[in-house]
């Protein structure tokens, strides 16, 4: 079944369709009233000019004026246009004031406040760029990553350059005509994700095609061409021939993030940039038995099924058989004759509460029952039980010496100084485990994980054995003899 608003948003993108078919409009062509080049920022206007006659030949030959309005930058009349108002304007939102970017950090639910960080960015393309790109580091997370050095340098999570063109695609490839006067770009930090809205649908392209070979299509032809002779504070330029949707999504997957959600409506444009969540300094801080209520078995570990309730209609059968007063018990039954008042009862042996891999009480030694001489050995897990707990510790080996396990219980000095919990992961890595064994064995956030293997495996305490961002990647303690220190 459709939904009603479904229904609603395909009638407003046929009608919108349709008017843009029936009556094309330019709206960046448009003069702005009682305007002049006074109204450009000088040093845009100087760079922009010099960037033109760099690259064509035609151009060089030409004065200021003729350069200008030939790109589109001033219409016939002399006045600016829409275009040259906002990408080179001194102020173009005193023109247009929906020409500018709100940005805010939404919290969650419960929370004392409802947005964090908001800002309101004004200025041409150029300035709401720079302002926009600091915001959005410091408001998405980083990683500790290695270079080939064994350095460790603290990088965003996201590809900036990924988060770079899909901004400056906001800008340029906005609406500008009447019917989204209103909207500014927006800007929105919602937990492990960075949403970016531009409005105005997809013209001329489907979602289907962003991306592909000889399909792209400029909502706003003549400022296209405009930021393409303009360069950032730093000196970059604002748009490349050699960026698009193509590159983005390849900047993305080699960062091992999820692939960037593209989403046309018709009236706006949304890209979803996503990263695997992340706890904060205060969380990653905490001990793991925080992290879950005491009792609760590690992620993997299946919970005891529910005991089970007899259908409606059908009568339990009471826990306690003792007959009532003047019955004559039944012979030959099992069930042991109630002691008479005054007489102890035999007090019956306690069954030992299930230990779960991580807890405390899983490193304690379990009592061996003396009413059994012959100790029988763990069991090996099926083959069903291996896909269903797959990260579970196996038994050790019956041959192992007594020294070399109690070598591998010893946590090597320093290890405390590398991080909080690295003597917690070197215990579990007493067998190659991977990311979700070990969550299961330390009871461990992956953040927390992520932290401690990195310093042990700077320190060369634990090698990895497979490549970054595999299921398939394991750790494991590296030799005496390997080690660096």
């Amino acid at each position: 079944m459709t939904d009603s608003s479904d229904v609603s948003t395909l009638i407003a993108q046929i009608e919108l369709a349709r008017t843009r078919r029936l009556d094309p409009a330019h709206p960046d062509t448009e003069a702005i009233r009682s305007t002049s080049l006074k109204a450009l920022d000088p040093t845009l206007l100087r760079d922009y000019l010099t960037s033109c006659r760099s690259r064509s030949r035609r151009l060089a030959a030409l004065d200021d004026t003729e350069v200008l309005r030939a790109a589109g930058v001033i219409a016939p009349s002399g006045e600016v246009t829409l275009a040259g108002i906002y990408a080179m304007g001194k102020n173009p939102q005193r023109h247009r004031p929906s020409l500018g970017i709100t940005a805010a950090v939404l919290m969650p639910v419960g929370a004392k406040e409802r947005t964090r960080d908001l800002i309101h960015l004004t200025g041409p393309i150029p300035d709401l760029l720079d302002g926009a790109m600091p915001w959005i580091a410091r408001n998405t997370p980083t990683s500790i990553r290695y270079d080939d050095l064994g350095n460790s340098r603290e990088v965003p999570v996201l590809p900036m350059w990924a988060v770079r063109e899909i901004l400056v695609n906001a800008l340029v490839h906005r609406n500008l005509d009447a019917a989204t006067e209103a909207e500014r770009i927006e800007l929105r930090v919602v937990g492990s994700t960075l949403v970016i809205t531009s409005p105005g649908g997809l013209r001329g392209i489907t979602e289907d095609a962003l991306g592909q070979p000889d399909s792209k299509c400029a909502v706003n032809p003549v400022l296209y061409e405009i930021c393409k002779n303009l360069h950032t504070t730093d000196g970059a330029r604002l748009i490349t021939d050699e960026s698009g949707i193509h590159e983005v999504r390849d900047a993305v997957a080699r960062a091992d993030l999820p692939e960037p959600i593209l989403r046309n409506s018709g009236f706006r444009f949304t890209t979803i940039l996503r990263w695997p969540a992340m706890e904060t300094a205060e969380d990653a801080d905490k001990a793991p038995a925080l992290h879950r209520s005491p009792g609760t078995p590690p992620s993997g570990v299946p919970r005891r099924s529910a005991p089970f309730t007899p259908p409606a209609g059908v009568q339990r059968r009471p826990a306690s058989a003792t007959p009532p007063a003047g019955v004559p018990r039944r012979s030959g039954s099992s069930i042991p004759p109630t002691p008479a008042s005054g007489v102890p009862r035999r007090a019956r042996p306690k069954q030992p509460l299930p230990i779960f891999p991580g807890s405390p009480a899983s490193t304690q030694r379990r009592p061996v029952s003396t009413t059994s001489s012959r100790q029988t050995s763990p069991k090996a897990p099926t083959d069903a039980q291996r896909r269903l707990l797959p990260d579970l510790p196996q038994p050790a080996p019956a041959n192992v010496p007594a020294d070399k396990r109690a070598a591998d219980a010893v946590v090597p000095e320093g290890l405390a100084a590398l991080s909080r919990n690295a003597p917690a992961v070197w215990t579990a890595l007493s067998t190659s485990r991977s990311m979700n064994g070990l969550k299961g064995a330390t009871g461990l956030s992956v953040q927390q994980l992520r932290r401690a293997l990195q310093h042990l495996i700077g320190a060369g305490f634990v090698e990895m054995v497979g490549g970054q961002g595999h299921k398939e990647t394991t750790y494991r303690r590296r030799p005496l003899k390997d080690r660096t220190d």
